[in-house]
């Protein structure tokens, strides 16, 4: 391996801020799913992207709500809508 990039020598599955390289990002929402994470495996949920090569994204609750009151309460309806990522 040819770099010095920290995030290219442990990548990670999940999106961090890093991955934005400190530039805001708009991605297009897939859906919600629920997984198994970290070395506890708790169930959290997790943020799929339609836009290819993105990593989902651990949706905490404050990120979650910031969604739902930009596209409402049904999770369903949030198929297809961006999100600017900062």
């Amino acid at each position: 391996m040819n770099t010095n990039m920290f995030n290219e020598w442990f990548p990670d599955k999940w999106l961090k801020p890093a991955d934005l390289n400190g530039e805001d990002t708009r991605f297009t929402m897939r859906g919600l799913t629920k997984e198994k994470v970290g070395k506890e495996q708790d169930e959290r949920v997790v943020l799929e992207w339609v836009d290819e090569g993105v990593k989902p994204l651990i949706l905490n609750r404050t990120n979650g709500k910031t969604i739902r009151k930009l596209y409402g309460d049904n999770v369903s309806d949030w198929r297809g809508r961006p999100v600017l990522l900062y």
